[in-house]
């Protein structure tokens, strides 16, 4: 063991050392970045001076002293008088002062951090005071323990012999630690220490393993003691006599314990100990006393809980756990009221939080099988709570002030914790995550790192101990359930967390404050969308669950737009992002898996999810005009998504109308497009009229993109069946639906050709756009011959047909006439050459394609009528020529 204990001493010694190599190095390396120092530099550049100036120095009076300061240090070091180096005596100002000696820029002292402070106390509890004393009593204390039992369990000696050995060492460790307390200071307090611990041992054994005395001599005997102790512990202003005076009493009966005896015995016992405690922090404030009593209370009373507690015990236990909760409350109270003038308000945060959060687990463990008892209990701890705090606001003074609104925090919790236990609601978890959130606010309100860090972990630990509880909804009733407001509690507490972290800026946490806001706001926000979805998919109809969930999505999304604009909650002002990934989510299974976007009641879901959505974008504007990228990304997603849900839901409504065999739902693909696009060039209210460019661009361009497409995929496929109703060439539906569309297109194009710097032009929109005219007007010869002619819609069918060939080159070469009179009329030179490559191609068409049919009535007509327009585009339309200036050299004018 010993050499365990030297081990474990030479590492941390190791550790300690190298943290100081450390330090050592790094102040090494700041002082060279720095420069050279002026120390080193001075003396040599003065001996460098005196040693090529045969001349004096000159003096302040000499011209060349008025050199201005902003030289180089090369001329400054030349000009400057040497000057024997300064004395030991001169004045730090005076060097400071002096513009040719700039001094070097100090490192700034750097806070020791979290692991410093832990090396320091490492370092002071193995090399401070004296550690063999330390172990000796120690092992002296649990080897008289053992030996008592060990005695009691032979008979070898008396038990009034025993007792009184026992209580005879314990004298004479107390006697001699009071008399060397002068000379061994340490040393006379860990004896006084170890013999108290020995008593109380004593006493105890005396009164409950072999009653040797009455109970209320025994009593007395333990009262006497804790009272020798205290007044020891305050005498001698040594907190470390108290604390191990009150872990040996502690310990005496664990140790002498035989696992039979009275509760109340033990509990007396322990009251008496904690009386003692409370005594000693009416004169000191030993918050480490504290602590050690509270933590050995509430230990020993859960493990005796977990191991011995049944029903009938509750009334004594019940007695204890209240009076020990009163104990370290009040203990709490004097605590805040002992500390010195500059540390007013300070809360001991362990006890203030600790003690109602393990006396309650404990209480919940005394009352749980009784219907309301948590109810009850959660509530009557509010009402003491509330009571606490205003009497500390009224009779506490300034000293009380942060106390005061701790026991607000903590009666607001339990009041409300009320609720779900008197629905017969999960506590553990639910406390846990209200107390991490109460924790961590009066933590940062009193710039502790350690609690805040606890606070978070509690509440982390909180949601995984819940989780499995969140899934098992077994109520009666949706939303007013235990299960739903634990998950309800435990997502609160997560976003008040994230907020209070955002608005502190005085803890040093070894993170950034966004590394832990954030993904505190993100727990928060899981849980509270988590817990409302779980809760619509138990209670809600199915046909009704779609537009339940969207609309809670919108509202939860709008409540937090809410809290940013009113709490200036600035880690808040992404929601809108988060809204349209939902919204996104969201559309997958409307548009794959339901049979239509707006089915199950989804109309009203998605309708408050867009306002949700655009009252969000509204409130941005409203606010901040600052990053304009994500929120051009957010419009222009935004209002596809919309075209697209909108669309897509008219064309199955039109589909379901009319039936699969019509064309009518290929016209109504644009239906929606057309008006919307026409919306984005044309409107002047908001939100297009205050983002102009980023509708006409990132909206426009997409959905110019998808009418290109509709018209040389979609609309060129379909056939222009529109049930009874006959077909006219350019008067039917789709033909119209298709002339409004090239028009909306090329309206569109100029509009994004109108910005500044812009790489695209007009014409070569025009160029598409005939593009598109060419092939719609073929299109439109096509189903003209399948309706009129009886052709078949089938393109094996249409290029096996002479007549279609035939019509189909006809019609080119009647195009490219058009094209080469326009051309020549206008003088667009390329044009004409377009038109003449499509002439170019009419005529190889003809020999390789139309010569099959040279022995139809068709190919012939196809063949005379293209060489006739080709006479004619000679006569009518020759190449313009390449400049103005050309004309009357250009040959084909002869």
């Amino acid at each position: 063991m010993v050499l365990w204990v030297l081990m474990i001493a030479g590492l941390v010694y190791l550790l300690v050392r190298i943290r100081r190599l450390e330090k050592t190095v790094r102040a090494l390396e700041q002082r060279l970045e720095a420069g050279p120092s002026v120390e080193a530099i001075a003396p040599a550049a003065d001996e460098q001076a005196w040693s090529q100036s045969p001349e004096p120095p000159p003096t302040v009076a000499d011209s060349d002293w008025q050199a201005p300061v902003a030289t180089s240090a090369v001329s400054a070091s030349e000009s400057r008088p040497a000057s024997p180096e300064p004395s030991a005596t001169q004045s730090e100002a005076d060097v400071a002062e002096n513009p040719w000696q700039p001094s070097a820029p100090q490192p700034s002292p750097r806070a020791p951090s979290f692991l410093d402070k832990a090396f320091d106390r490492v370092k002071r509890y193995f090399t401070e005071g004296n550690l063999i004393v330390r172990v000796g009593v120690i092992v002296l204390f649990f080897g008289v323990a053992f030996l008592l039992r060990y005695a009691n369990a032979q008979g070898v000696l008396p038990v009034e012999l025993k007792v009184f050995f026992v209580a005879a060492l314990g004298l004479v460790l107390l006697g001699l630690g009071w008399w060397l307390r002068h000379s061994r200071g340490v040393y006379a307090l860990v004896l006084q220490g170890g013999g108290v611990g020995i008593l109380y041992i004593t006493a105890f054994t005396a009164l409950r393993l072999f009653q040797l005395v009455p109970a209320s001599v025994g009593f007395a005997l333990l009262l006497v003691m804790v009272l020798l102790s205290a007044t020891l512990a305050v005498l001698q202003n040594a907190p470390a006599l108290a604390i191990m005076a009150v872990t040996g009493g502690f310990l005496a009966p664990v140790l002498a314990s035989t696992g039979e005896g009275s509760h109340i015995a033990l509990f007396s016992y322990y009251a008496v100990l904690n009386a003692g405690i409370l005594g000693m922090a009416w004169f000191k404030a030993w918050r480490v006393l504290n602590l050690v009593g509270f933590l050995f209370t509430f230990v020993i009373g859960t493990l005796w809980g977990t191991l011995r507690y049944s029903t009938d015990l509750l009334p004594g236990a019940q007695a204890f756990l209240i009076l020990f909760f009163l104990f370290y409350v009040l203990i709490a109270l004097l605590f805040a009221s002992r500390q010195p003038p500059r540390l007013k308000g300070y809360v001991d945060g362990t006890l203030v939080f600790g003690v109602p959060v393990v006396g309650f687990a404990l209480q919940a463990g005394l009352v749980h099988t009784f219907e309301y008892g948590l109810a009850i209990s959660g509530l009557l701890l509010g009402v003491f709570y509330a009571t606490l705090t205003v009497a500390c606001r009224r009779f506490g003074g300034p000293a009380y002030r942060l106390l005061s609104e701790a026991y607000l925090a903590l009666a607001l919790v339990f009041v409300s914790l009320s609720i779900p236990f008197a629905l017969d609601g999960e506590w553990v978890a639910t406390a846990w995550a209200l107390e991490g959130a109460a924790v961590l606010w009066i933590s940062l309100r009193q710039n502790r790192t350690l609690g805040a860090l606890f606070a978070i972990a509690l509440q982390l630990g909180a949601g995984a101990l819940f989780f499995p509880e969140a899934l098992d909804r077994h109520a009666d009733w949706m939303v007013l359930n235990a299960v739903f407001i634990g998950g309800l509690f435990v997502a609160v507490a997560g976003l008040l967390s994230s907020y209070l972290l955002l608005r502190s800026n005085k803890l040093a946490l070894p993170l950034p404050t966004p590394f832990l806001t954030v993904p505190l706001l993100v727990w928060g926000l899981l849980w509270w969308f988590g817990n409302g979805l779980v809760e619509i998919l138990y209670f809600v109809d199915p046909d009704a669950q779609w537009a339940t969930v969207l609309g809670f999505v919108a509202l939860s999304a709008a409540v937090l737009g809410w809290l940013e604009r009113k709490l200036d909650w600035s880690a808040l002002r992404f929601t809108p992002v988060g809204l349209l990934m939902a919204m996104a989510l969201a559309a997958a299974p409307a548009l794959y898996i339901l049979n239509h976007p707006m089915a199950e009641y989804g109309a009203i879901g998605w309708l408050l999810l867009f306002s949700a959505f655009y009252g969000l974008l509204w409130l941005r504007d409203r606010r901040e005009p600052a990053w304009p990228r994500l929120l051009t990304g957010l419009h222009s997603t935004g209002a596809l998504l919309l075209v697209l849900l909108l669309g897509v839901e008219l064309v199955w409504w039109v589909a379901h109308i009319t039936g699969p065999e019509s064309d009518w739902p290929i016209v109504a693909q644009v239906l929606i497009v057309v008006p919307f696009y026409w919306l984005v060039l044309r409107a002047r209210f908001w939100p297009v009229a205050a983002h102009q460019t980023t509708y006409t661009d990132w909206v426009g361009a997409p959905l110019l993109l998808f009418l290109v497409n509709w018209t040389a995929f979609i609309s060129t496929a379909s056939s222009g069946s529109f049930g009874a109703l006959p077909y006219v060439p350019l008067l039917n539906p789709l033909d119209l639906t298709q002339l409004l569309v090239l028009f909306t297109g090329y309206a569109g194009w100029k509009a994004l050709c109108a910005g500044t710097n812009r790489t695209i032009t007009l014409h070569q929109g025009r160029a598409g756009l005939a593009a598109l005219l060419f092939l719609w007007l073929n299109t439109v010869l096509i189903r003209t011959l399948h309706h009129w002619t009886g052709l078949a819609w089938d393109i094996d069918a249409i290029l096996a047909s002479s007549l279609a060939q035939a019509a189909i080159s006809v019609f080119w070469t009647l195009s490219g006439l058009a094209v080469m009179v326009l051309a020549t009329q206008r003088g667009w030179r390329p044009v004409w050459m377009v038109a003449a490559a499509l002439l170019g191609i009419v005529v190889v068409k003809l020999f390789l394609v139309d010569m099959g049919d040279a022995n139809t009535l068709e190919g012939i007509i196809a063949f005379i009528v293209v060489g006739l327009l080709l006479l004619v585009v000679g006569y009518v339309s020759p190449l313009p020529p390449k400049a103005r200036g050309d004309v009357e050299n250009t040959p084909d004018q002869a």
